[in-house]
């Protein structure tokens, strides 16, 4: 992006079309996240932004907020709250083809204690009701024209606890005002309270939570536990992944789950309370990863990008044996996607990890190792190798964390490494997968 272009609105609505034709439709994240921080080096030196004619300047923080809508959960909490107090409409007008509500979850999985999740939550509704943004101005000043009119008739209709589907189509029943409006219109205010009533759910509870967590069945299927059920992956994904079950996963203490008997394990996982069990497997010691969080944000700010800086602080912090350190470097290099870049170009760490994983795997596994470094396979087998043979945790707090950094990758869209590890149900225990 040249800064001495962007004073033009050819040029503006050259990167309106790019947004509307490429990043909105193929959901490009990364183009978005680029854009974003050649944009955001202009608006920051107050020299060039003067270049930036008043009447074209609005346009462009329209789109600076379109595109940080694509790339929300990678965005600062407080950005994100942000947008949402003084740009909603702008997301709610992309339609169905964008899942505003699958975003922030993805912003959400990158916060590990439940707790703070539902502190963020709390944090947007509250800006979604401090949104004064017009939204059905043709209603006229009798009816409710702006977000907080709406979302505000709302809590006072149906209240601040979580509701069904049910109750909100009572409220779009018996609303005159939405009564009034075009079919278009209807599909927006339902995208906006339903997008506030999914934030009610509080992440302690099967429904809210927004991770889904990898189960082996004992038939050698692989299924989800998400939002308090069992759920089936659909096979074209299974095959995407390259995801064969194996007979050693079927005996490793899975699930006995078959037609006859998937209600009773169902009824066997609620009894059980699995998810007072998945947030203590989930988030462990929550004094212990608040500080992982804050040492992944202090070696974040500090090397700002810097790879190499980064991979010689994580060499420091495994020599040192130190838990949080490590754990910490192991989320930022993820969060960076450099964990398979590491491994297949820092040569020292590569031939090492092929000396130990030949004694380990054999020759077929190292051959790999050496013709493709950069898969998501060797990644969990460098995180196995690190946390439970040089800092001696066990396969449950290690699985834990690679629960974790799979779901750092899935908050940035990264496919490929929903095959790190798995929650055991029936011993309320993390495990990698096996292959």
């Amino acid at each position: 992006m040249k800064e001495i272009e962007l004073n033009n609105q050819e040029t503006l609505e050259r990167y309106e079309v790019i947004f509307n034709e490429e990043v909105l439709r193929f959901d490009e994240v990364e183009s978005a996240k680029k854009f974003i921080r050649d944009f955001n080096k202009i608006l920051s030196n107050q020299k060039l932004s003067k270049q930036i004619s008043p009447g074209l300047l609005p346009r462009y923080e329209d789109l600076l907020a379109k595109y940080q809508f694509v790339s929300l959960s990678a965005l600062p909490q407080e950005t994100v709250l942000e947008l949402l107090r003084t740009k909603l409409t702008i997301a709610l007008d992309f339609g169905e083809l964008f899942d505003l509500e699958r975003k922030i979850n993805g912003r959400m999985v990158s916060i590990l204690v439940y707790e703070d999740r539902d502190v963020f939550k709390r944090q947007i509704r509250q800006a979604i009701q401090n949104n004064e943004e017009l939204i059905t101005i043709d209603l006229g000043p009798d009816g409710k024209q702006r977000i907080n009119d709406w979302v505000n008739d709302y809590l006072n209709k149906v209240g601040a606890d979580p509701v069904g589907n049910l109750r909100m189509n009572e409220y779009f029943s018996n609303d005159s005002d939405f009564q009034k409006l075009s079919a278009d219109k209807k599909q927006k205010i339902r995208r906006l309270i339903g997008l506030f009533e999914s934030m009610k759910l509080s992440s302690l509870t099967p429904e809210g939570l927004e991770h889904s967590i990898p189960i082996i069945m004992d038939s050698g299927e692989v299924k989800v536990y998400h939002k308090g059920v069992i759920e089936d992956i659909d096979k074209e994904i299974l095959k995407k992944y390259g995801i064969k079950p194996t007979s050693e996963e079927k005996s490793q203490g899975s699930l006995d789950v078959n037609p006859d008997n998937e209600t009773l394990v169902k009824e066997k996982i609620a009894t059980k309370d699995p998810h007072a069990n998945a947030k203590a497997a989930y988030t462990g010691d929550p004094a212990r990863q608040q500080k992982v969080m804050a040492q992944a944000e202090k070696y974040a700010k500090k090397f700002d990008g810097n790879l190499e800086g980064l991979r010689r602080e994580f060499y420091k912090a495994v020599q040192d044996q130190n838990e949080i350190k490590t754990i910490a470097a192991f989320r930022v290099l993820a969060d960076l996607n450099d964990l398979g870049n590491f491994l297949a170009e820092d040569e020292q760490l590569h031939k090492f990890l092929a000396s130990v994983w030949q004694k380990k795997y054999g020759d077929d596994l190292v051959a790999e190792f050496h013709n493709n470094a950069n898969q998501p396979k060797f990644v969990k087998l460098f995180l196995r190798y690190i946390l439970m043979e040089r800092l001696n945790m066990s396969e449950h707090d290690a699985a834990r964390v690679g629960i974790n950094i799979s779901n750092i990758y899935k908050k940035n869209e990264v496919s490929g490494f929903e095959r790190i590890a798995y929650f055991n149900a029936a011993e309320s225990e993390f495990k990698f997968f096996n292959d």
